[in-house]
């Protein structure tokens, strides 16, 4: 039994993980003939394995029979966020909460440190909770598992994109060394070199993500894997027609995750070869159950283009009523605002700068609308958190402190 699994384990961290499903399934097998008794952490790690395959719907379909196993086993907990239907607001919600109960009840096991942080990081991104709390606990708990499993190339990926979320230089600086310092001691490991390429791609340097593409493909990748960055990097080029439409449709396969289907809508709206598709892709999206901020994103953007702002502005006030912290609907509302000539809302840019630390416009535009309103200590404290995100002292910086004082 344990051969078995150290192998689908050993499977796993070669960069293996389609091939090691079958060993933790044997694993179990023979756990349950030896003794009756399910090998559950062979069974969590072949849900893991499934993760790092792009596999998606078969986690969630792995992690669903885990949980019907051993509803009471913390373990369950490391498909949290895999199960079908986990992106729905309360069920992200129920999520955090569950993820960091499991996890405070067994320290000592890294998986369950990664379920509590990305449950905590997907939560950040979608918006759902404040960043206030939320922040600290992503990345405490992942910290932790790091320091518990500092090989397992899911947990550096998980904790070098909370820490790059953060959005201090020195977070950033951190996250790329680790990741640097990850994939020089895994070299042959496609799901951390494939995770470099994305982050390539989604910093739009696309002549480095080509760069990397032979060495990547030479890894004998999952399939599903290869497949997903291809769509990516086709979605990141100009291309239009057939190649765009492949890659779009490929997307919408892989998973019913807003994160696969709404990139493939966006990238198409603006160009006018690709328009007639992202939008029809857009309204088979409609069609579909899930209500979540960035379907209510995606609607806007389509209304945005029909001209229609009264939709516009409906489908951004939907959208921030189930995630009031959602940084793209939040900028959506801003700039709705700007563009209308209206002053932007305190409140709005307050949640903006929460969710967006990164975003230099957002704290400048804090700071001069807190200053007009008269709230010169809070303008203050938010340059002051402006310089933390932004230390490098320019002229920009300097007019803001000086507005600031002036109203002392």
């Amino acid at each position: 039994t344990e051969a078995w699994y150290a192998l689908g384990e050993a499977l796993r961290l070669a960069g293996r993980p389609h091939e090691a499903v079958g060993a933790f399934h044997r694993a179990d097998e023979l756990a349950r003939a030896a003794g009756g008794s399910p090998h559950l952490l062979a069974l969590a790690h072949a849900g893991l394995a499934l993760v790092e395959s792009v596999d998606f719907r078969s986690a969630g379909a792995e992690f669903a029979r885990l949980r019907t196993i051993a509803p009471d086993d913390p373990l369950v907990e490391l498909g949290a966020i895999h199960l079908p239907g986990a992106r729905f607001p309360e069920a992200m919600r129920a999520a955090v909460a569950s993820t960091a109960r499991a996890a405070a009840a067994a320290p000592h096991l890294w998986e369950l440190q990664l379920a509590a942080g990305q449950a905590a990081s997907l939560a950040l991104e979608d918006g759902i909770l404040d960043p206030a709390d939320l922040r600290p606990a992503a990345t405490r708990a992942l910290r932790q598992a790091y320091a518990l499993a500092p090989s397992q190339p899911a947990v550096v990926i998980a904790l070098a994109g909370c820490l790059r979320n953060n959005g201090t230089p020195a977070e950033r600086a951190e996250a790329d060394a680790l990741f640097a310092a990850a994939a020089s001691a895994n070299p042959s490991s496609p799901y951390l070199i494939g995770s470099d390429l994305l982050l390539a791609v989604s910093r739009r340097d696309l002549a480095r993500a080509k760069g990397m593409l032979a060495h990547f493909r030479a890894l004998d990748p999952p399939p599903a894997m290869a497949g997903m960055i291809d769509c990516f990097l086709a979605l990141a080029e100009d291309s239009g027609g057939e190649a765009y439409q492949r890659a779009a449709d490929r997307l919408n396969a892989i998973s019913h995750w807003p994160d696969f289907r709404h990139p493939a809508i966006v990238a198409g709206l603006d160009i006018p070869g690709r328009r007639e598709h992202a939008l029809a892709l857009w309204r088979a999206w409609r069609e579909e159950p899930l209500d979540h901020p960035i379907k209510r994103f995606v609607a806007a953007q389509v209304a945005r283009l029909s001209g229609d702002r009264e939709a516009e502005d409906r489908e951004v006030a939907a959208g921030l009523a189930m995630a009031p912290w959602n940084a793209r609907l939040l900028d959506l509302a801003l700039v709705r605002a700007t563009t209308s000539g209206r002053v932007p809302d305190l409140d709005l840019l307050r949640r903006f700068t929460a969710a967006a630390p990164s975003h230099r416009a957002g704290w400048a535009a804090l700071v001069v609308e807190l200053h007009r309103a008269g709230l010169n200590d809070e303008a203050r404290a938010s340059l002051g958190l402006m310089r933390r995100h932004h230390p490098r002292e320019d002229d920009l910086l300097r007019r803001l402190a000086a507005l600031v004082e002036a109203g002392r």
